[in-house]
């Protein structure tokens, strides 16, 4: 802080009798006078001050406390012995409150120079007679209780920033101290308690007894405050002390070192010559037992810490710290301070034990500092706190209690407090996610002059979806003055607006590039910029906007993890997981995720979650509870994809009991987050109404639609079923195909939206025939969102001229290959097909046999059996070979294919590359049956019929099932030979001696067809 200027001013007191007065000292308490201000006096105080005001009215006191509720900063004129609120001088901004452990003290003062360096009101008003009273050991006891704090949400103004009537403005009203007081006599040989202050009846009746005899509050009532409290309670909430800053004072040291070590220069109040601040008033030098140092003199401030002056210990460890002179002592000292009562102290030596920087780190000691420091209302302390409760790493830590303490913080006027209070509320962390309260916030902040506020706020105004809705050359603004200010947050987010062109001339994106390598650069030198060190290494990779320098470009990101950005710890973990350009280290991968996890980047934690749910290289067995629990750790840091995939495992019931209700939840979260894809299964949801889910149609609309807004093609393909099924009212039908188009054009969503709207083209359904749109949409499915299905669509039609393309082998073959690359094995068969017919291709059998091969090694069936169609024929393979074509149909058998198995049992019967075996050839026909071969069905009725192979003879039911099939098979060959040579069952007939058709029966003669019978008429064996 500045200066700290103590003494008690009434509101138009003057001065006047102190020449009367024998005791008194004509100069006045406080600084000499100063220069005028801008034409004002020159008796107006120019410094930071925190003067009582119990000897104000309370009219006066409640003035100023309307002033503090209903918004807006109060405004004074504060000359050297009166203060005057300016009621029509107006400052933008406001005041939050802050519960405190209540505390009481007393402050004695005992002589005449006491008062007048400490009360210059009531000296002035008192007069001789005051000073006769003291001088026959009498005092002035004022007892006070201390409950809250209200802040101003800003630290500094400037003077051309007021507006209405501010003639003669000098300060601010910064903060206000609030809780009771009583303003009593005394009697320098008894010792005064709090209680016996506020209990006095006003019997001590002397010449000064209008000035003491005074109290607002009582005991009993501040009793019940606690710190959590948003308000004083009724009794306890007046107004005793009050921090004034002048207007244009020039802007604080920043809070941090090199070392990210907190630096929070702070002046001690400053006391008339030959008088010091004891820590309660200012006393007479050569009386004070111990004083707060300036800060300015290390001999004078280890003197005092000698002596337990709380501050001075304080000011002693700032000046080892930030001078370097003895780190390790600094945090001696800081401890020391702590232990004296000095809240500042304690934030920092938490810092230290938190870190384990110059001392061992300590979280629980590190805890215990944080909370002492917030319940006095520090605002540093509540912050750090805060960082324990959001991280995990607090004892019984949750992400409310970060998000209240944030709040304690930003209420306490920490600017840094209220830049983490906006983005829990942005991200829905700890609190529900609001969007507007998250920009009021960072407005807050970036008001108080903190540009990362201002750099969060830009972010607001980059994507439609972030709340704030999309106007990125305001945003370009904000990031440009928060890195002018030396923000990297600022430097970091406006090179992403230049690397990724949004807002800048596209054309010019080498140039653009180049300056966000420059904008990643700056932000890297500063503090904080640790992301900008990792994204700078990114270009460098690459050579983009810069020269292209592997190594450097890696140090980089190792740089920017070492200064704790998690996207750089994210990011190494990436190059140790995959070895680019690194060698591939999977348990380094994982440290460097967990880093990045623990760093509170949601992105690390995601990775460690896949790395469980048995992602290739992860060096981990799979583990879908702890997948899971990672996935969770992910969305408390309000990373929508992890908060989506917790979703996704409440539903399924992976790692986790399903839960569709809970589901629901983290699906909204995500969606009202920005993440479209959430939005479509919220409406899935309450569509199917699933567990604690009720259905509701209008709702599940209601998030298709945003969904769709937002670009995610699944819920504009289901909004527009919705509306073709007059579920959802629309004004025309024409929107169902409007958003069929969406789904298609969507860059997330269903990649096969592209082909079923083509396909409505080819055959008119809902739309009026046109083959050509529909070729276009199978083209976008294939060329643009990489759709395989549509590029194997695409192959078909021009292999066979449908819907009235011309045949282009050529064609058919480009979007089959692209289609077999993505494993659509029927493009693959067809790619071969194509090789070995030579179409669009010079024929080259042996290249459709290495083809066909890999897809029958991918587990495709089609593919093993019709390689072992070549082998059997010894085409396109070394040499003719049954016994590996009958592998072949073997393993296409295995995976249920019941072609393959069918085929097998016909090499078993003939004795094709397998020896010859009955039992084996009825198996697989059994197989092949149950596979759904019903041809395999009806030729299970030659094994009926001789009741072999486990089968119960029956010659009337094996009879009909074998001419049946013969029948139905057969009718390709027309001679009988030909029939009984290709078609098994037309075959097994002959052996059994029975003719491939049944004769005709006489009318009325015979018994009833059997069950199972297929037809073909009865015979009798």
């Amino acid at each position: 802080m500045s200066r700290f200027v103590a003494f008690v001013v009434t509101a138009g007191v003057s001065l006047s009798m102190l020449g009367a007065n024998g005791c008194g000292r004509g100069a006045g308490p406080g600084p000499n006078p100063p220069a005028p201000i801008d034409g004002l006096r020159a008796d107006v105080v120019s410094t930071y001050a925190e003067p009582l005001i119990v000897d104000w009215s309370s009219d006066q006191r409640a003035d100023l406390e309307a002033l503090t509720r209903k918004g807006g900063i109060a405004v004074v004129r504060y000359q050297k012995n009166a203060i005057k609120m300016l009621k029509d001088c107006s400052l933008e901004g406001g005041y939050g409150y802050v519960g405190v452990t209540p505390k009481e003290d007393i402050i004695r003062y005992d002589s005449m120079d006491e008062v007048a360096a400490n009360l210059p009101g009531i000296f002035a008003a008192g007069g001789a007679q005051l000073g006769a009273e003291m001088q026959k050991g009498s005092t002035i006891d004022i007892g006070w209780v201390i409950v809250g704090k209200k802040t101003a949400d800003r630290p500094l103004a400037k003077r051309s920033e007021l507006k209405g009537e501010c003639e003669g403005a000098t300060h601010f009203v910064r903060g206000a101290t609030i809780g009771a007081f009583a303003v009593q006599n005394g009697e320098r040989s008894k010792v005064s308690t709090v209680a016996s202050l506020f209990g006095a009846g006003g019997s001590f009746k002397t010449g000064s007894s209008k000035l003491v005899g005074k109290k607002d509050g009582e005991l009993s009532s501040c009793k019940t405050s606690t710190t959590e409290a948003l308000k004083p309670p009724e009794g306890c909430g007046a107004l005793w002390k009050i921090e004034l800053r002048p207007f244009d004072e020039p802007k604080k040291a920043a809070t941090k070192d090199e070392k990210g070590s907190v630096v929070k220069t702070e002046d001690v109040p400053e006391c008339d010559s030959g008088f010091v601040w004891d820590g309660k008033k200012c006393a007479s030098k050569a009386t004070a037992k111990a004083f707060a140092c300036s800060g300015k003199d290390e001999g004078q401030c280890r003197s005092q810490c000698e002596k337990s002056n709380a501050k001075s210990c304080t000011q002693l460890a700032r000046i080892y710290r930030n001078a370097g002179k003895d780190p390790i002592q600094a945090v001696e000292f800081f401890k020391k301070g702590c232990g004296l009562g000095d809240e500042a102290a304690c934030a920092e030596h938490g810092w230290h034990l938190l870190n384990g920087i110059d001392v061992n780190a300590d979280k629980f000691k590190a805890f215990e500092a944080f909370e002492k420091a917030c319940n006095a209302g520090d605002g540093l302390g509540c912050s750090f706190l805060a960082g324990m409760h959001r991280s995990g790493a607090a004892p019984e830590a949750s992400p409310e209690k970060a998000f209240n303490l944030f709040k304690r913080a930003c209420n306490g006027g920490l600017s840094e407090g209220c830049v983490e209070l906006g983005t829990m509320y942005e991200k829905g962390v700890g609190t529900p996610r609001d969007a507007k309260k998250a920009l009021t916030i960072y407005e807050r902040a970036c008001r108080a002059d903190n540009p990362d506020g201002c750099a969060h706020q830009g972010s607001l105004f980059t994507n439609e979806r972030r709340g704030a809705g999309l106007d990125r050359q305001k945003a370009i603004n904000l990031f440009k003055s928060a890195c002018d200010k030396g923000s990297a947050l600022g430097c970091t987010e406006l090179g992403n607006m230049y690397f990724g062109g949004a807002g800048m001339e596209r054309e010019k994106q080498s140039e653009n590039d180049a300056e966000a390598a420059k904008l990643y650069e700056k932000a890297c030198k500063l503090w904080g910029g640790a992301e900008g060190c990792a994204r700078l290494g990114n270009l460098m990779i690459k050579g983009w906007g810069v020269k292209r320098d592997t190594y450097n470009g890696v140090l980089n990101i190792e740089k920017g993890c070492a200064k704790g950005s998690g996207y750089a710890c994210a990011e190494l973990g990436k190059i140790y997981q995959y070895g680019v350009y690194k060698p591939r280290d999977a348990v380094k991968a994982y440290e460097f995720y967990q880093k990045s996890c623990s760093l509170f980047e949601g992105e690390g934690c995601r990775l460690i979650a896949q790395l469980y749910r048995g992602e290739a290289g992860a060096g981990v067995a799979r583990d879908d509870k702890r997948s899971h629990d990672f996935y969770e750790k992910g969305c408390r840091t309000g990373h929508l994809v992890s908060c989506h995939q917790v979703a996704v495992d409440l539903y399924n019931g992976v790692g986790v009991k399903p839960d569709y209700a809970k589901a629901l939840t983290n699906y909204e979260n995500a969606c009202t987050g920005g993440y479209a894809k959430s939005c479509n299964e919220v409406g899935f949801l309450y569509d199917k109404g699933q567990g604690g889910v009720k259905q509701d149609k209008v709702k599940a609309a209601q998030w298709f639609e945003k969904g769709c807004e937002w670009g995610d093609g699944w819920s504009c393909e289901n909004l527009g079923r919705y509306i073709e099924a007059k579920i959802h009212k629309a004004p025309s039908q024409d929107r169902a195909l409007d958003l069929f188009g969406k789904a298609c054009e969507a860059a997330e969503g269903d990649p096969t939206a592209c082909s079923r709207l083509a396909n409505r083209y080819f055959n008119g359904v809902g739309v009026e025939k046109d083959p050509m749109k529909g070729i276009q949409y199978l083209r976008r499915g294939c060329e643009v969102k990489g759709d395989k299905y549509s590029c194997s669509q695409l192959g078909d039609l021009y292999r066979s001229s449908r819907y009235g393309v011309s045949t282009n082998f050529t064609e058919a073959l480009k979007y089959f290959d692209r289609a077999c690359w993505g494993r659509v094995e029927s493009a693959c068969d067809a790619k071969a097909d194509m090789y070995a017919a030579g179409q669009g291709v010079a024929p080259n059998p042996t290249e459709a046999a290495r083809i066909r091969k890999e897809s029958c090694d991918r587990g495709n069936t089609m593919g093993c059996r019709n390689l072992a169609k070549m082998y059997r024929e010894g085409v396109g393979v070394p040499k003719k070979d049954p016994a590996l074509a009958a592998t072949l149909h073997d393993k296409a058998c295995l995976m249920r294919s019941n072609a393959d198995c069918y085929e097998l049992a016909l090499m078993y019967d003939k004795g094709e590359g397998v020896k010859t075996d009955g039992k084996k050839v009825a198996e697989l026909f059994q197989r092949a049956c149950a596979f759904g071969n019903y041809e395999a069905c009806s030729n299970m009725g030659y094994f009926m019929f001789k009741g072999t192979a486990d089968q119960k003879k029956d010659t009337v039911v094996g009879l009909s099932k074998l001419r049946s099939a013969c029948s139905n098979y057969s009718w390709r060959f027309k001679d009988e030979k030909d029939k009984v040579k290709n078609v098994w069952s037309c075959g097994a007939l002959k052996r059994l001696n029975q003719k491939l058709e049944a004769p005709a029966a006489k009318p009325g003669s015979g018994p009833p067809p059997p069950p199972g019978y297929y037809g073909g008429g009865t015979q009798k064996m």
